[in-house]
């Protein structure tokens, strides 16, 4: 299966690459109105130098107003021209400097530019000196950019840069990370053992190690298990077998000996409960061997009929429901499947035990048609004294069966390719299970 790729999304590679270029823009934003911003005050600062010299210049023995490279230079404000008195405050102390805008933008050139300050000359004398900048008397070409538009460029051109480098950065980072994720999905029990491939940085690498170290303990933990259930089950046969025998030879001495017993009957009962116990464990040992192996073998198969299989898992469990008050409706249909009998038998007596053990009033349904099975146990309310009474029977009968855990019955109809589903409904439950052939499978898989 072809690995996927970082998604967009939650990707930590994304997520430092917008912050890293988030910072970066900001500070090439903050930087380039730093320097519009300076660009201005240097305008600023040269039109006073030069309003202060031109006060120093220009005579006013014989004039009230005289002129010096565009800058007015006047005794009284009043002396101004009118443009500069209705577009600008009179300035009251010594050094004042007011300024006006007409009108531009930060990409278009004002109208007109209104400057004027109020100082006093070498000779003591106080002096007006104003001057009035119009696009027109600037000696500029019409197609000159201004020296925003330069501004804005080079910041856009920073910011691509920028933005350019660190993807190359966090790409040359993200390869590695990426490679440590494909090696890490593509682990298993044959290649957890082999050499960790070389990730470039050394935490990476740290990284790598402590991944296959961790799943390394697991597989050792599975395999102990694995060794430990199949060790055990493999014990258990051979105490299986004999009790299972000595059950069969128990079960012919009691018919022989039939006449001579005070209940032979009670006895018969007594002998098949621990027949069909030991059998039941045989089928359980057998099928915890299967699940145990790595393989993914199923089972033999052989043919018989579902429908009887069912019958009798209902009646060999009826005694679950002794003293209890509960109703078992059963509709089977004609049907031979053939499949694992050793697994159908567990997977369905198991379902079957547990629906009888946790209806305590009510009823159960069991309806097979074909390969399909449905079982619901539907549980009424009762007293409080009914309810005592039939939990002192379920603890009296605990011992006389055990069931497979519905995990593990998942687990089982998982390794079957069989269909499962365990729902809850209204006062109960309802388990469905699709039974399907070896041969099914196959073609499926096919």
């Amino acid at each position: 299966m072809r690995p996927q790729r970082l998604q967009l999304r939650g990707s930590l590679r994304w997520s430092l690459f917008g912050s890293l270029l988030f910072l970066a823009a900001s500070m090439t934003i903050v930087f380039s109105s730093m320097s519009a911003h300076n660009f201005i005050e240097g305008l600023d600062t040269m039109n006073k130098k030069l309003m202060y010299q031109a006060a120093n210049e220009v005579d006013l023995t014989h004039q009230s107003i005289g002129e010096i490279l565009g800058y007015r230079v006047a005794k009284r404000w009043q002396d101004l021209p009118e443009n500069v008195q209705n577009n600008l405050p009179e300035p009251v102390c010594d050094g004042d400097f007011v300024k006006n805008v007409d009108g531009g933008g930060f990409f278009q050139r004002p109208n007109a530019v209104y400057l004027a300050v109020i100082l006093v000359n070498k000779s003591g004398e106080k002096r007006y000196v104003a001057r009035v900048i119009k696009p027109a008397d600037m000696q500029t070409s019409p197609k000159e950019f201004s020296r925003f538009m330069y501004i804005i460029m080079f910041a856009v051109i920073a910011i691509v840069l920028f933005a350019v480098f660190i993807f190359l950065i966090i790409r040359s980072v993200g390869k590695p990370v990426q490679n440590l994720g494909e090696w890490a999905k593509s682990l298993d029990a044959g290649t957890l053992k082999n050499d960790i491939p070389e990730f470039r940085y050394y935490e990476l690498n740290m990284l790598a190690e402590l991944i296959r170290e961790s799943l390394l303990s697991v597989q050792e933990t599975l395999e102990r298990e694995q060794a430990f259930v199949r060790h055990a089950s493999h014990e258990l046969r051979t105490p299986i077998a004999s009790i299972l025998s000595n059950t069969e030879l128990l079960e012919k001495m009691l018919d022989k000996n039939a006449a001579a017993l005070p209940e032979p009957q009670r006895e018969r009962e007594v002998a098949g409960r621990i027949h069909r116990a030991v059998t039941t464990m045989q089928h359980l040992t057998e099928t915890l061997l299967w699940l145990s192996r790595d393989d993914s073998k199923l089972p033999e198969a052989t043919p018989f009929s579902i429908d009887e299989l069912l019958q009798q898992l209902t009646a060999e469990l009826k005694y679950l429901l002794a003293n209890k008050p509960v109703e078992v409706s059963i509709s089977t249909d004609a049907c031979e499947l053939t499949l694992p009998y050793a697994a159908s038998r567990i997977v369905l007596s198991n379902i079957i035990r547990n629906a009888f053990q946790h209806t305590d009033c009510g009823r159960v349904t069991i309806v097979q048609n074909r390969e399909t099975i449905e079982i619901i146990n539907h549980i009424d309310s009762m007293g409080d004294d009914a309810q005592a009474h039939i939990v002192n029977e379920r603890a009296a009968k605990t011992d006389l069966g055990f069931g497979l855990g519905l995990k593990l019955t998942e687990q089982l109809t998982q390794r079957l390719g069989w269909r499962y589903r365990n729902t809850a409904i209204e006062n109960g439950r309802r388990v469905s299970i699709v039974l399907r052939s070896p041969t099914q499978i196959s073609g499926d898989h096919g």
